[in-house]
């Protein structure tokens, strides 16, 4: 409870120095996204697909231009079409999981966190895992 306290406090800080004075705007009885969440998940997004395109692009053999524009199709294609299902879906399914979904969060959370803690005991070291690398 202490944490997410300090978190509520820590974002009005935040909010609040740049001018907003809440988290969320509400539109009716609907939390809105502002423009610094959805600069975020745009930032947030764009660091993703750039890691995957530098990794695509040391394995490459031969830069083609023809590739690397199906390339850079597929992942801004992606990219944009992946968060707009995901709120179509979020929006279908609203009044269903509304009372629980900040649950189900949570479990997600506790189980990929359990996960990597389970990984760590163990000891299982990425360099346990098959490299292709450098197998030419």
């Amino acid at each position: 409870m202490g944490l997410f306290v300090w978190q509520t406090e820590f974002a009005d800080m935040i909010f609040k120095k740049i001018g907003r004075s809440e988290q969320n705007e509400y539109k009716g009885d609907k939390k809105v996204m502002g423009y610094l969440e959805l600069l975020l998940i745009g930032v947030g997004l764009a660091m993703d697909a750039f890691a995957v395109s530098i990794c695509k692009g040391l394995n490459m053999k031969t830069i083609n231009k023809k590739h690397c524009f199906i390339i850079a199709l597929f992942f801004g294609g992606f990219q944009a079409l992946m968060p707009f299902i995901g709120w179509l879906a979020g929006i279908q399914f609203e009044h269903y999981i509304k009372a629980f979904d900040h649950w189900i969060a949570f479990v997600l959370l506790v189980v990929i966190g359990g996960h990597m803690v389970v990984e760590v005991l163990r000891g299982e070291d990425e360099e346990d895992e098959v490299c292709l690398c450098n197998q030419y």
